[in-house]
């Protein structure tokens, strides 16, 4: 990722991307196989699914390279779209968002999601957001 003209030393390069391409396209079939088999998956697919195929980073790793989180009170509107999204009910409003490290798993979604850019750590303010999937993801995601 390229963030105001630096790149991010852990973004994937071009191989890493093209083998990650590659596994969303065998993830795409596989789940089609499944889901025509009697019995098979239906409907969408649950995030714990997913992560029980794709190793997953030590989830204190993930906190720690998240670091802390803060939200600037004069950009927060208080409009509970990071609680909402929290797949980990981490975030609670009081009235602006106050996060339960203990649950947190460094996902993200709070930042990604906060329309007015309101949360962010000492690594990240402003930037970097990532609200959504790529449309070919979306598309694998729905089988």
């Amino acid at each position: 990722m390229i963030v105001r003209g630096n790149a991010n030393e852990q973004a994937p390069n071009p191989k890493e991307q093209s083998a990650f391409d590659t596994f969303i396209l065998e993830l795409g079939r596989r789940l089609r196989d499944a889901q025509m088999e009697p019995g098979g998956p239906s409907g969408r697919v649950r995030i714990d699914f997913l992560n029980s195929l794709m190793p997953s980073r030590p989830r204190t790793a993930a906190r720690k390279d998240m670091g802390e989180k803060h939200v600037d009170e004069e950009l927060c509107t208080e409009c509970g779209l990071c609680e909402e999204g929290c797949p980990y009910a981490a975030i609670h409003l009081d009235p602006s968002p106050v996060f339960d490290m203990d649950k947190c798993r460094g996902c993200w979604a709070c930042y990604n999601h906060c329309p007015e850019k309101a949360i962010y750590t000492k690594k990240l303010r402003g930037i970097g957001h990532y609200p959504h999937p790529i449309d070919l993801l979306r598309e694998k995601l729905r089988v």
